[in-house]
């Protein structure tokens, strides 16, 4: 009996085994045929393509009838943006990102100003069925939440060689509901003869990149010192201090007047290894992104930056020189880093 016992739990254990082997080499393929999936899109970057809606064809559909166009890029080593151009609607753009947990895609849409749309932000993960050339996205938590009808959405996304074309494909209930074609040849370049914006982020550390200055003081602080850290690209971070709060501000090291406020924040910010973002294009940064808390006001007269006063965070994102339109704060939460580089690259075209 206890022979029988040992095997039967042997055999469990190696059909587990196996189970679990078997699911992480589905995993691994699944990755693979994204990541080469993100490839093939990637070496599209710095194109403009030209297509039309194949379904449906009634003409009281808005997208029926008008010309389309998909714009690879900007592009970055883990996300690529496809602005897509329904006629002189603007509003739309793919987004593609690829990571440890494999290929999401999702839909941006924006107002003429730059702000999010009340439905944005839509789409899935990659499936399991998805190859080099052909990706299906079935409708995630967040879009079922967002569009309750849309909970059996699948958006395909193919490479047609056949035909050389790209297809953009929607079902909803196993049935039809758009499909459009683009054209990839020939390709437009957005700008001739220039490569595709690449954006990255660097960070100044305000723990380890900060130093003190002795002179000259803070004027309004009654003696404590004013700090600066590492910035990039002719800029640094100034600090100064209040009786509670420090006050931060990015000059520029050719003219210190030139000053851009971002805000401020508890006396000994920094001292848990706070960063301030910097956004770059190409490798030249364009705009600055900064956590602060959120404090109850208090009409006791005490300090409100407290730990226990603090009731949130907030970005604060803006513009550098000649990118004074980025003005934008994000409230703090889930994906709010995401959110604040998405408005930042999607203005960076608007340059003043």
């Amino acid at each position: 009996m206890k022979r029988n016992v040992v095997g039967i739990v042997l055999l469990t254990l190696a059909f587990a085994s196996f189970a679990e082997s078997k699911q992480g080499s589905s995993r691994s393929a699944r990755l693979v045929a994204q990541k080469a999936f993100f490839n093939n899109l990637m070496k599209m970057c710095g194109q403009q393509f030209e297509g039309v809606t194949d379904f449906p064809q009634n003409a009281d559909h808005p997208m029926v009838g008008k010309k389309l166009m998909m714009s690879v890029g900007p592009c970055t080593q883990d996300e690529i943006r496809v602005p897509f151009q329904v006629g002189d609607d603007k509003s739309r753009t793919w987004i593609l990102t690829f990571g440890v947990r494999g290929l999401l895609f999702k839909h941006d849409h924006r107002h003429p100003d730059g702000t999010p749309d009340q439905i944005t932000n839509y789409g899935g993960w990659g499936d399991e069925a998805g190859t080099t050339h052909k990706q299906n996205f079935p409708a995630d938590p967040d879009t079922t939440k967002l569009i309750p009808e849309a909970a059996t959405n699948v958006w395909t996304l193919e490479f047609v060689s056949e035909k050389n074309q790209f297809m953009y494909y929607l079902e909803r209930n196993s049935q039809p509901r758009y499909r459009a074609y683009f054209d990839l040849k020939p390709p437009v370049l957005l700008q001739k003869n220039a490569k595709a914006t690449v954006f990255a982020s660097v960070y100044t550390n305000m723990k380890r990149d900060c130093r003190l200055l002795p002179e000259p003081k803070s004027a309004d602080s009654g003696g404590d010192p004013a700090g600066v850290c590492k910035g990039y690209g002719g800029y640094r971070i100034f600090i100064s201090h209040s009786a509670w709060s420090a006050q931060f501000s990015v000059q520029s090291l050719k003219n210190i007047a030139e000053s851009i406020d971002l805000g401020n924040d508890y006396g000994s910010y920094g001292a848990r290894g706070e960063k301030i973002e910097w956004r770059t294009a190409n490798g030249l940064p364009f705009a600055v992104i900064m956590r602060l808390g959120k404090y109850k006001e208090r009409d006791d007269g005490e300090n409100p930056y407290t730990t226990a006063n603090r009731t949130g965070s907030v970005l604060i994102v803006k513009g550098l020189k000649g990118w004074e339109h980025i003005n934008f704060t994000v409230e703090g939460g889930a994906g709010d880093n995401l959110k604040a580089r998405a408005l930042v690259d999607e203005n960076f075209s608007r340059k003043q």
